[in-house]
C-alpha cells in the first residue's frame, strides 16, 4: 500500500528552523486507492521528523 503525496519547503539546515508547510495527496494503491487531498506537515523536536495529518 501506498500513498503519493507531494510539497515544496525549504530543507533545514544549521542556523535554519524546520517550518511546518502543506502538500497535495496525489493518489495511492490498494487502501489508498483514490485518495486526493491535502497533507500537513508539522516538525517535531526531533531532527528531520514531521508530524503528518491528512486532511
Amino acid at each position: 500500500m501506498d500513498l503519493t503525496a507531494t510539497g515544496l519547503f525549504e530543507i533545514p539546515h544549521a542556523g535554519v528552523e524546520a517550518k511546518a508547510f502543506d502538500g497535495y495527496v496525489l493518489g495511492g494503491t490498494q487502501a489508498y486507492e483514490g485518495w486526493y487531498g491535502t497533507v500537513h506537515y508539522e516538525p517535531t523536536k526531533t531532527a528531520g521528523q514531521y508530524t503528518v495529518t491528512f486532511h
